[in-house]
């Protein structure tokens, strides 16, 4: 960086870093090297609405230390990631730039397609462009994704809400993934022939898929990957309680190891069904002979469970 061409940045909560977020951070490398200055991405490390409407904050997509990681896979760029308080509520748009440019020599903004900030909620890219002049700060307006319906996060939110993990997925550019630690069940599965790792959430605030049964795949230790198929829900079939508490379980398939207290991620595929209370124990052992035959159909389909593979061909590290 030439010291005194300073940064350009873009801001933005930036949850589930999607497409169309990765589409904004290409034109801000492209603008940095235009104008010969060091990009700087500008987040929080927790949604506004925490802050401004507690009662509407949203499930993250994605946890602000993955989010951070992300972000700055994308390219040569700084990540800030600042903390919204109250304090940073009621700055105005011309103020928060104005400390940007104080405080990390900030001299370009790039703005978002369709983004505000700032406690006066100015409206137009011009009241802006306006607004960054007063302080020496030249403001730019990035497009819009080309070819695309509107990509944003709320959008992938509902996707994942409803169990249209494919749409959430073309939005995202990657499958929606869940991080957890296996702990030890009930074993209900064992009895059935389907095995399964209970897995509680690493991020409990991370926002969980629709119940039902899903095609998965699972990053187990050392990066092994597996197919498996995966249920969340209250196991309607063998769990008669008052009150039954949701559960994220997984089979995973051609695995018979002990990975209790592991961490591991699963990658969501493809919803097949809703979860289902079945007549009896027999024909929950049949509902799930058919969910794992759907489950192997979609990885294969998908080259993502290659024909034969029983151990390392299917190995991946954890990007």
């Amino acid at each position: 960086m030439t010291e005194n061409k300073g940064r350009i940045a873009t801001i933005g909560m930036f949850d589930g870093v999607h497409r169309g977020h990765r589409f904004l951070l290409s034109k801000l490398e492209e603008e940095a090297e235009r104008r010969g200055m060091e990009p700087l991405i500008v987040t929080f490390s927790h949604h506004p609405m925490r802050v401004i409407s507690p009662e509407n904050d949203p499930a993250p997509l994605t946890h602000p230390d993955e989010k951070t990681a992300l972000l700055a896979s994308s390219g040569r760029m700084t990540v800030v990631r600042l903390d919204f308080d109250e304090s940073l509520r009621q700055l105005k748009a011309a103020d928060f730039m104005a400390m940007l440019r104080d405080r990390y020599g900030v001299k370009a903004i790039l703005m978002g397609y369709d983004h505000h900030f700032g406690h006066d909620r100015l409206k137009k890219i011009e009241d802006y462009v306006k607004a960054g002049e007063s302080i020496g700060i030249e403001v730019i307006a990035a497009p819009p994704l080309p070819g695309e319906t509107r990509i944003s996060s709320s959008y992938i939110r509902r996707m994942i809400a409803e169990g249209k993990m494919e749409e959430a997925t073309v939005a995202l550019g990657r499958p929606y993934s869940l991080e957890g630690i296996v702990e030890k069940g009930k074993q209900i599965g064992r009895t059935l022939g389907f095995p399964t790792a209970n897995i509680r959430l690493t991020h409990d605030r991370r926002l969980l898929p629709a119940s039902g049964v899903y095609a998965v795949l699972v990053t187990l230790p050392q990066g092994i990957m597996k197919g498996g198929m995966l249920n969340i829900g209250t196991r309607p079939t063998v769990d008669c309680s008052e009150k039954p508490k949701t559960t994220v379980e997984v089979n995973i398939f051609d695995f018979s190891g002990l990975i209790y207290g592991e961490k591991i991620m699963v990658d969501f595929i493809k919803r097949i069904r809703q979860e289902k209370k079945q007549t009896n124990i027999k024909e929950l052992q049949r509902q799930l002979q058919k969910d794992k035959v759907a489950a192997e159909a979609i990885l294969s389909e998908r080259h993502l469970l290659p024909n034969g593979c029983q151990s390392d061909c299917c190995n991946r590290k954890q990007q």
